[in-house]
């Protein structure tokens, strides 16, 4: 993955973890994101190595989980994703190669 596509990701990674933020039903862990705000390498960064990138990108998908995880049952949004059939989709024809090669 090219750089300027992992800031990206970055990017939208970081409005995911805002929009969880703003939803009044999703409790948010406070340590969730810790890792991530302690780090300290934000989407704008971009004169930051790429490996600097994807380190951030991997304390962000480990916060957003956490979250996720944790509301699971509480969150009617997040209750229906679990009760909906996955296997009708077919998988991604970049599924099996790692994110972050």
């Amino acid at each position: 993955m090219r750089k300027q596509e992992l800031i990206h990701i970055h990017g939208l990674l970081v409005v995911t973890r805002n929009h969880l933020a703003d939803q009044d039903e999703i409790e948010i862990p406070t340590d969730a994101f810790d890792a991530y705000d302690d780090y300290g390498v934000g989407p704008t960064a971009i004169a930051k190595r790429k490996d600097a990138h994807k380190e951030a990108v991997e304390y962000l998908l480990d916060g957003v989980h956490t979250v996720l995880t944790q509301n699971r049952g509480e969150s009617p949004r997040l209750q229906s994703w679990d009760e909906s059939d996955h296997t009708r989709h077919k998988p991604s024809p970049i599924a099996g190669r790692g994110l972050m090669e």
